[in-house]
């Protein structure tokens, strides 16, 4: 790894590969660092502020450094050979009635541990491997083979994932702490589980239920895209890390709210029902929760709806269209992703700006007119709606501005705007807008403990549509009322972003690729001269000149990365004084320079 890291990682995942080291400086800003399954024989004396979650199981740390104990939520250091003293030392501390420092969770490896029952588990798994089907009997072979070595051996894991396995033996190794089962087919678990399972990974099977009782050792449980429709009512308390996405959860046990404040639970995309959405909401927003930080969906209708043939869907919205237009979208069944424009079009018929918006339904049967005839744009917009409808109503709406955002910049890039700058440079501005209150949408996400995302971003677009100017924007939305903005983020968003566009616009819509294009086509000249100019200051070295200049400032460091951010840097000062000097002579030469003047001062 590089010595050091760019700022503004929050969060960095680097587990299983093979470092000995971490870098000796972490971005100021980290809150949760993965570094399992590594070679790491010691950490870094000192860790930023702000980290709130550390795993370094699975490496070779014979101790952890005292410094660690100072600033964390929760530390996992499963399965490291440390040594007696140094096991003394940690249950000593964090046993101490006054100690006030972060969870840990560790164990020591122990290779010497083998059952007591070894003829109880081949018999077992002899039962498992003769009642398989002829498909499947060679993969449960490969599954007693693992299981075998790991309860003789011991391991970071025992991986029994993308078997395509139908069921589990009854008796799984004893010792087993990290449990991998992904990628199969399995509909449910054994019961009971190992008791001493601190991870298990379960995600992509056809579970229908988990066990009723999972392990209180449990300490992450990843069970996404399955088929689950509801949790256990208890679920282990020291649980630190859920993740049941992507299931057919409609509510969630009381339990899961008495989680530890550090620990995260992800249940989006799944079709909770209001009430139950309403409840997470009140609880989790008062002053005195205390709880874990959940990541859910907002739902309205169901997600799991059948999709219908795409020319149904299309002819829906068609109603006044000639049969033989109509019948073309059996041609376009076969383009890639329009099983999820034919869903996504369903969907946005049921949602509420189609209510008394005879105007919302025109724009939408102008834009699959224009598919009808634009391949490109087609292909740009059917990968544009593939996950839209995976969640609520109102991710729909936030795809067709999307969409509207897709169809402005395409325009632009060919000759729509070509005979009128002002139109040009007003869809810049709006793009500039949008992109941003995305940004001010991102930071925004951060700040609230339950929250969508999708309802932030769409809330601030909304909300700000008509002071901003924003034309591409739909005009309504399900769900504001969970999207956390406040009146007083609202207000400080429109300065800044107006604030924002007269500072930094020129430079922004100088630098804009659709307007280079729209340059080439009509100043063919000038474009020749920006391409002979970049060229000369490559080939005579003066880019290669200046990138060392850069690398030469103080506090650089030597490695790729350094490098090459520094060549973006220089590149990119290069194209702002060439395309800025190209914008003043192509505005000039038809008196249009007012275009590009502040707005909002």
């Amino acid at each position: 790894m590089p010595v050091t890291l760019p700022e503004g990682i929050d969060n960095l995942n680097i587990s299983n590969n093979q470092l000995r080291q971490l870098p000796l400086t972490l971005p100021v800003g980290l809150r949760q660092l993965e570094a399992a399954n590594n070679r790491l024989a010691q950490l870094p004396d000192s860790f930023p502020p702000a980290l709130e979650w550390l795993d370094v199981s699975h490496n070779r740390l014979p101790r952890l450094p005292q410094s660690i104990f100072n600033n964390f939520g929760a530390i996992m250091a499963e399965n490291n050979p440390f040594t007696e003293q140094a096991m003394h030392n940690l249950q000593t501390l964090i046993s101490a009635l006054n100690y006030r420092g972060p969870q840990v969770y560790f164990s020591q490896v122990d290779t010497d541990l083998m059952s007591q029952n070894i003829p109880a588990y081949e018999a077992a798994w002899s039962s498992w491997i003769e009642s398989a089907s002829t498909a499947e009997a060679g993969n449960r072979r490969i599954a007693v083979d693992r299981m075998r070595e790991y309860l003789h051996n011991g391991g970071n894991h025992l991986d029994l994932g993308n078997l395509y396995l139908t069921s589990l033996p009854d008796a799984l190794p004893e010792n087993v702490t990290f449990l991998i089962i992904s990628g199969n087919q399995l509909t449910e678990l054994p019961q009971p589980l190992p008791e001493n399972l601190r991870q298990l990974f379960v995600q992509r099977n056809s579970l229908n239920a988990l066990p009723d009782k999972l392990p209180d050792s449990l300490r992450i449980l990843m069970a996404s895209d399955n088929h689950l429709s509801s949790l256990p009512e208890s679920v282990p308390p020291g649980l630190l890390r859920l993740d049941v996405s992507s299931n057919r959860l409609i509510h969630l046990p009381e339990s899961i709210l008495h989680l530890s404040r550090i620990s995260d639970v992800n249940v989006s995309r799944n079709p909770l029902s209001e009430h139950a959405i309403l409840n997470l909401q009140i609880i989790t927003t008062a002053t005195n929760y205390q709880g874990p930080q959940i990541n859910f969906t907002m739902t309205g209708t169901s997600v799991y709806q059948d999709i219908r043939p795409l020319y149904r869907a299309v002819s829906d919205w068609l109603i006044l269209t000639k049969e033989s237009k109509i019948e073309q979208w059996t041609v376009f069944a076969g383009e890639a992703n329009a099983p999820a424009f034919s869903r996504f079009l369903d969907r946005l018929g049921n949602t509420v700006n189609m209510q008394n918006n005879p105007h919302f339904k025109t724009k939408v049967t102008a834009l699959l007119e224009r598919l009808t005839h634009d391949a490109k744009l087609r292909e740009m917009i059917f990968t544009a709606v593939m996950d839209a409808s995976e969640s609520c109503e109102d991710r729909i709406t936030l795809t067709y501005n999307n969409i509207e955002r897709i169809m402005m910049v395409h325009d632009a890039e060919q000759r729509t705007f070509d005979n009128s700058l002002a139109k040009l440079v007003s869809a810049g501005r709006e793009m500039f807008r949008l992109t941003q209150l995305e940004q001010i949408g991102q930071e925004k996400a951060k700040t609230l403990n339950l929250v969508d995302e999708i309802e932030v971003y769409l809330g601030y677009q909304n909300r700000l549509r008509e002071r901003l100017t924003l034309m591409t924007s739909a005009p309504k939305m399900r769900f504001f009322g969970f999207s956390g903005i406040k009146d007083s983020d609202l207000e400080e968003a429109e300065i800044r972003v107006k604030t924002a566009e007269d500072r930094q616009f020129r430079e922004w819509f100088t630098l804009w690729e659709p307007w280079h294009k729209v340059i080439e086509r009509i100043a063919p000249e000038i474009w020749t001269e920006i391409l002979t100019e970049k060229n000369r200051i490559v080939e005579t070295g003066e880019f290669i000149a200046r990138v060392n200049d850069e690398l030469r400032l103080p506090n650089r460091s030597d490695n790729i990365v350094t490098e090459v951010t520094a060549g973006v840097k220089v590149m990119r000062e290069i194209d702002l004084r060439l395309f800025n000097s190209a914008t003043e002579r192509v505005l000039a030469k038809t008196d249009q320079e007012h275009l590009l003047k502040p707005q909002w001062a």
